[in-house]
């Protein structure tokens, strides 16, 4: 008997960031809700440095369309007026197209383009603290506006990290539905691990690597660590945009931005892989993407403590200072890197904390609002 296969719901993807830049929760998330929706992604279209653009990540059944900002939009008040009337144009007209169940947002200041009725269920999936970024300190209570704005307006509220759900729910008396859906490991992570002997690996000095944006590294204890030890030698890797690199020999090295593919092959030649922020109110609340990675990695791995890494205990060995990072760094050395974790471990990790597992969890509490629509 045929079955008649029902369509897939609709969802208008909103984002902030160009779609081929670095990959992050944005682009897998979308990735991995396409397996449940007819998926069509907004993202920016960008006239500068269009050559760091990533191609080759876009999935085949997600229709991918760009919008434009008029140029120097943030430069004066009519810009600003100008900017807002071509963007809500340009919104209103995709929402028309592609008639989407679901409008799903990725950053709260994107609100100001939407029409302030909408049919869809309106999603905003709040991936970081915002207001804490350096770059918005001058229009903080801009976009705290904004974002109080989208959270009254939103029928789900999706947040990364417990920290920052105890935020939002602070700093907003709002009772729109939140749930916590955490960062997860990228996908094609879960073969089998790559065993490295400690040998080649060690070649004279040990490579401690870091993969990630440099603007919030602890460089005090990365000093420290190349201060103490004689045998270390940190490659970084990553945009380093606004740092001031430190000047230390050979023995700290910037390595530039590098493909995930890349990162995996540099990762076998890794001692070990660190995770070393410098404490603020905006990592606070962060569910650090690199940590599922370099468990996917399978190294040994070392992270400043904070309470939102806690639960990945069973994996990495924690510090709380530089001279506490110093001395786990020194053991590891004495130990020959020895990973904390078992193979087994890992591929239960992996499974439990994959982006389609996060997709699913998602679909399931969208499915009840679709149920209970009008």
């Amino acid at each position: 008997m045929n079955t008649i296969r029902r369509p897939l719901p609709r969802m208008l993807y909103f984002a902030h960031i160009p779609w081929d830049w670095v990959r992050q929760r944005p682009q897998h998330l979308a990735d991995a809700l396409a397996s449940y929706y007819s998926m069509t992604v907004l993202s920016p279209f960008i006239f500068r440095h269009r050559n760091q653009l990533r191609r080759g990540y876009r999935e085949p059944s997600t229709r991918y369309r760009a919008y434009l900002h008029p140029p120097y939009y943030q430069r004066s008040r009519l810009a600003g007026w100008l900017d807002s009337a071509v963007m809500r144009a340009q919104i209103a007209w995709w929402i028309l197209v592609c008639r989407p169940d679901v409008i799903w947002v990725s950053y709260a200041e994107l609100v100001r383009y939407l029409p302030r009725r909408v049919k869809a269920i309106l999603v905003y999936d709040c991936m970081d603290d915002f207001a804490e970024f350096p770059a918005l300190h001058g229009q903080r209570d801009e976009f705290l506006a904004y974002e109080k704005r989208l959270m009254a307006a939103s029928s789900l509220v999706c947040v990364s990290s417990q920290h920052l759900l105890g935020i939002l729910r602070k700093r907003y008396a709002v009772r729109s539905e939140t749930i916590l859906v955490r960062n997860a490991c990228p996908a094609g992570m879960d073969s089998a691990l790559k065993e490295t002997p400690t040998e080649l690996v060690k070649q004279g000095v040990w490579h401690i690597m870091y993969f990630g944006t440099l603007s919030h590294l602890d460089w005090e204890s990365i000093r420290s660590a190349i201060n103490s030890l004689d045998d270390v030698v940190f490659d970084l890797f990553g945009p380093a945009e606004g740092v001031c690199l430190p000047v230390d020999g050979s023995r700290i090295k910037w390595h530039g931005i590098v493909s995930h593919a890349e990162l995996s092959v540099y990762a076998l030649q890794a001692a070990c892989l660190v995770f070393p922020f410098a404490m603020t109110p905006l990592v606070d609340s962060v569910d650090p993407v690199k940590l599922y990675e370099y468990v996917g990695f399978g190294k040994p791995i070392i992270s400043v403590r904070y309470s939102e890494v806690e639960r990945f205990a069973p994996f990495v060995e924690f510090y709380s200072s530089p001279r506490e990072f110093v001395d786990v760094l020194r053991k590891m050395v004495e130990c020959g890197f020895q990973r904390k974790y078992t193979a087994q471990q890992r591929s239960i990790f992996l499974r439990e904390n994959s982006w389609s597992e996060r997709a699913r969890v998602i679909k399931q509490t969208l499915d009840k609002k679709m149920d209970t629509r009008p």
